[in-house]
């Protein structure tokens, strides 16, 4: 699962390279993608969203290991811990369980929904381009608005809607997720923690993870920051082989 303004496309190169040659399937949250539905959520999305990736994970002949980036980890997380037996193993890319502070739940609904508002509010090519310009030039991207692939990524974000981008980011904010720190014992598959070196809040968050001592790991990716499988997509795909390989099909739970 890709994150925030992210699409099934993001998925593409990484899935095609050895060794993962193409396996596995995507699935886009809610309010992504080419033509997607527009709602104005009346409280958080999890449950239904959740609901929705069960059901894909059930409908397969064997529990998979769900992959989700950001936005896409956090729901990742969320299915695996509410839905015991959806997966078999869980690889979660620069995201958290939540915020437990609801000082700091309030003032990050907050800002989201400052940043619902203006991304609601870009009316045509050009301010939609500006709005994505000014979010991926933040510190968290790292130089990723610099690479030589982020026109192409830039144009892909083009072809989505920015209202219901608006509210999925409503709809699916940390600030409505439900924290999920104190139900980490109730997570007993094997799930690896990736960070990019950059990305300093996500490699503690993947560390202390790990440090709990459940079967979980952390790995922290070179030369990459937040969006560590679009900066790094060959060493993503060897960690995600290997954990997926070695942790699950061979039955490594031990850390």
């Amino acid at each position: 699962m890709h994150g925030f303004l992210g699409e099934a496309a993001d998925w593409y190169t990484l899935r095609t390279l050895p060794p993962l040659h193409a396996a596995g399937a995507c699935f886009e949250l809610p309010g992504h993608g080419a033509a997607p539905p527009v709602a104005a959520p009346a409280g958080d999305w999890f449950p239904e969203a959740a609901g929705r990736l069960r059901a894909a994970c059930t409908a397969l002949p064997v529990p998979p290991v769900i992959v989700g980036y950001s936005m896409g980890g956090r729901l990742a997380l969320y299915t695996a811990v509410r839905f015991a037996g959806a997966a078999s193993g869980l690889i979660v890319l620069g995201a958290d369980p939540g915020l437990r502070d609801p000082a700091a739940r309030a003032a990050r609904r907050d800002r989201d929904e400052v940043l619902a508002q203006e991304l609601a509010a870009t009316r045509d090519g050009h301010a939609f381009a500006a709005w994505l310009r000014r979010w991926y030039g933040l510190p968290l991207f790292g130089n990723l608005s610099r690479s030589r692939q982020f026109d192409s990524l830039l144009q892909r974000r083009l072809r989505q809607n920015p209202a219901a981008l608006a509210a999925a980011l409503r709809g699916l904010s940390v600030s409505r997720q439900p924290p999920l720190w104190d139900a980490l014992p109730r997570l007993t598959i094997p799930a690896l923690f990736i960070a990019g070196a950059g990305d300093a809040k996500y490699r503690r968050i993947a560390k202390r993870i790990a440090d709990l001592g459940g079967p979980w790991q952390a790995a922290v990716c070179p030369s990459a920051a937040h969006a560590v499988h679009l900066e790094q997509p060959e060493a993503v795909a060897r960690l995600i082989h290997r954990f997926a390989t070695d942790r699950v099909t061979q039955g490594g739970a031990g850390r």
